[in-house]
Formats: C-alpha cells, sequence, structure tokens
C-alpha cells in the first residue's frame, strides 16, 4: 500500500488522514486524472482555442495576427475553472485569458448541461453588472460558448486584455497585514462599495440569473449558489430544478433544508460514528424547529438582493494600499434575502465593517435611511445570520430525518464502507 495519495490541488494524503476528514477522499482522488484529460484536450485543441480568439477579436488570419496560446505550465486553475492565456501578437503585445469550466467539478456526469448551465449563469450575471454596476471593476466580458457550438461576441468590442491578466499575474498581496486599520478600512470600502452595489436594485425573487438564447438576461433560474455546486458534484440529488425560484423565504428555506438532508443521506463519509451522527441529526432538527424566528414577517416577500456567495480573498484583487481593484468569479451571485449576507467572523471586526458599509451606504443612497446596514446589524444580532450562513455552507450540520435509529445505522455502515472503499483505492494505487 502506496503512504499517500496524490489529490487535486491538494498536498498528497495518507490513508489515515483521508479517513478522518469530512471531506470525500474517494471522489477526491479522481479530480487529478480528470483535470489532467482536460489540459490534454484543451492543449490539443489550442489551435482551435487560437482561431477562436482571432474570429472574435476579428483578427483575420495574416502572419500580424497571430494569436498563441501559451505552455501549458503558465496555465491557471481555480477550483471549478481552467484559465489558459493566450497571446495576441497583433495590437501590440496583449494577453488575455480562455476561461473553460471544469466538468469534473460540476456534476457534469450526474446531471448533463450543468456547465452549460453555469456558463449561462454566469454570463447573465456579467451582462447585468456590467450594464448596473459599472462602479464594480470586474473583466469584461468579450464573448462566450456552449457545448452546442452556439457562440456570442459582445456588442462592446473593448477587450479586457491587459487588466485580468497583470491582475491573474500578480496575486493579491497577502492578508498579514490585516492588523493594518488604515489598509483594512480600505478593503472594507471597496467590499461594502460592491456589496451596495449589488443591492442597489431590489430583485422580485430568490434566483439565479440566466442568459437565454434570444439574448437577454433574466432572473428565471435556480438559486444555485457555491455550496450547492459542491454538494451537488459530490453526490447530493438536486432539489431545486433549472428554472426554479421563489417569490416567498419559507419555501426556500424548506428546499434547502431538503437538499442537506438527501446530501447527508447519500454522503458516505457523513459522519464518523452513531455519536457522531446523532449530535448532528440533533442540531439539525433544533435548526429546522426555529427555522421560523429567522425569517423576518417584514421581509418574507422581499425584495430581495444580489449576494456574493463564494466572497472570499482568492476573488477579491486589491493593490498594495488594499483599494480594491477587481472582483472575479461571479458565477456564484444570486438573489437572495438580504439576512443571507455573510460578512463577518469576529464580532469587532463586524462592527467595523458594518460602520463602513453604513458610511458608504448614506454617500451611496443620499437621503434614504441605511436599509441594508440596519438589516445586517438586525440579523447579527438575532443570530439569523448563523441560521443562514447554515443554510448556504457545504460543513451543515445534517440531518433531522424520520427513523433516526435508522439513519444511524445505516450512516454508521455507510462510514464503514466508505472506510474498505478508501483502503482499497490505496491498494489499488500501490
Amino acid at each position: 500500500m502506496p503512504e499517500t495519495l496524490r489529490l487535486d490541488h491538494r498536498g498528497p494524503i495518507t490513508l489515515e488522514s483521508a479517513l478522518d476528514k469530512d471531506l470525500n477522499i474517494i471522489n477526491e482522488t479522481s479530480y487529478f486524472a480528470a483535470a489532467e484529460e482536460l489540459y490534454q484536450v484543451l492543449w490539443v485543441s489550442r489551435r482551435t482555442i487560437e482561431a477562436l480568439v482571432r474570429h472574435h477579436l476579428a483578427l483575420g488570419n495574416g502572419e500580424s495576427c497571430k494569436c498563441v496560446v501559451e505552455p501549458r505550465n503558465r496555465w491557471l486553475r481555480g477550483s471549478f475553472n481552467v484559465c489558459v492565456p493566450v497571446e495576441v501578437q497583433s495590437r501590440g503585445a496583449h494577453k488575455l485569458v480562455f476561461r473553460c469550466a471544469m466538468p469534473h467539478k460540476l456534476a457534469e456526469a450526474r446531471y448533463p448541461d450543468t456547465v452549460d448551465e453555469k456558463m449561462s449563469f454566469e454570463v447573465g450575471t456579467y451582462v447585468w453588472m456590467q450594464d448596473w454596476c459599472a462602479d464594480v471593476r470586474i473583466p469584461h466580458l468579450y464573448w462566450f460558448g456552449f457545448s452546442d457550438h452556439r457562440h456570442f461576441t459582445c456588442e462592446d468590442q473593448m477587450p479586457f486584455y491587459v487588466r485580468l491578466w497583470r491582475a491573474i499575474q500578480t496575486p493579491p498581496p497577502p492578508f498579514e497585514r490585516r492588523g493594518d486599520p488604515v489598509r483594512r478600512q480600505r478593503l472594507f470600502q471597496g467590499m461594502a462599495r460592491a456589496i451596495l452595489s449589488l443591492a442597489r436594485v431590489p430583485q422580485p425573487r430568490i434566483g439565479s440569473f440566466e442568459f437565454r438564447p434570444d439574448g437577454t438576461v433574466t432572473l428565471t433560474s435556480r438559486p444555485w449558489p457555491c455550496c450547492v455546486a459542491i454538494l451537488e458534484n459530490g453526490g447530493a440529488p438536486r432539489i431545486m430544478p433549472r428554472g426554479e425560484t421563489y417569490t416567498c423565504v419559507e419555501p426556500f428555506v424548506a428546499d434547502m433544508l431538503a437538499f442537506h438532508d438527501e446530501s447527508f443521506l447519500t454522503n458516505k463519509n457523513a459522519v464518523f460514528d452513531a455519536s457522531d451522527c446523532r449530535g448532528q441529526m440533533t442540531a439539525r432538527a433544533i435548526l429546522r424547529t426555529l427555522s421560523h424566528h429567522y425569517v423576518s414577517r417584514a421581509r418574507r416577500g422581499g425584495p430581495f438582493r444580489l449576494q456574493l456567495t463564494d466572497f472570499h480573498a482568492s476573488n477579491i484583487f486589491v493593490d498594495d494600499d488594499w483599494n480594491v481593484t477587481c472582483l472575479i468569479d461571479l458565477e456564484w451571485i444570486c438573489s437572495l434575502p438580504a439576512e443571507n449576507d455573510d460578512l463577518c467572523e469576529f464580532d469587532k471586526v463586524h462592527q467595523e465593517f458594518l460602520e463602513v458599509l453604513e458610511e458608504e451606504e448614506i454617500e451611496m443612497t443620499p437621503g434614504r435611511k441605511p436599509a441594508l446596514a440596519n438589516i445586517l446589524r438586525e440579523s447579527w444580532e438575532s443570530g439569523a445570520v448563523w441560521f443562514c450562513h447554515c443554510l448556504l455552507s457545504g460543513c451543515f450540520p445534517n440531518t433531522g430525518v424520520r427513523g433516526s435509529t435508522r439513519v444511524v445505522s445505516r450512516k454508521v455502515d455507510d462510514y464503514e464502507e466508505y472506510a474498505k472503499e478508501l483502503e482499497h483505492g490505496f491498494n489499488k494505487a500501490t
């Protein structure tokens, strides 16, 4: 048996460590080979990629209009996408990014067309933000395509050449200087402006934007926060079908609770033993019982607000002074209840952020009370923020279902089977 197994985007892992993880390591071990296969497909297709770039930039085929895909060791990868840098040897030397979703991270095999669904959501969000959130700097979407070979070029012929490439090539400064109050203030101001800009236009329902075949963008598809994509890829059954939205908070909460129930029941690595299982079920039962306390009657029917459900340091570019210069990875933006804005980790920093948010909201909406800041402050004080965080977290304390004794027995058996499969995986890799 080998001492370790190689994981994609992570260090090698031992059997002992794998058994101690909440992650389904059996699934994780398949991602490295899948990513390598995708890299190879893209590399073999590099001439097609270059031709697509020339076509959408209207460059022609002359020697002076060359587009060259850079070597694989210069490609960039996040949790869901591969970014292929392309050098455009025309109009000066420029680079742009050809971005491709990774099907093996989006449950494409289990739910065909999920990659296209993600693309539709992402394009819809980009287009909406370019129209309604011009004060938030994002990469310029220049063109996009779907698996059925439909391709679209944006009307605005301004490529996003240099800004995104330079930002990606130069990683954002590390946040070890978070103790610097001046830099932190600038960071909070940039974050607050982005949050307020997204929330500025009230939305009539809970859901996601989608790009439609006729070129329009509508808020007509299911809410797809990042945690839902991760759990569906891990094997969770799909509860909210594409095209389903919510005009009231309670059905959305009920479906999210049901989704976490099903995720728990299908995950063989959900619990370590009977005690762990009972503890998780108890926590979930309490949350389900108390859920009505955290749904504001005054706001249950909206209006709802656009929110970044994958808002973390890797998706925020800042300069040396911590001024926010660009936001990326916008595919997980959803219209959600205002209480869902998960902005804080510690009370002191949270209060500091809320003060900045309130100042920015007053400046952006003169003559009006700071509604969003007040909602978030109320949510923090009531504890609703933690309930909402549970709904949109991949680490939800699962589950309060009927037949608890049978569930405990089944989940313990699941874990024992998972442990055997994991050990077999290590033996097979010998």
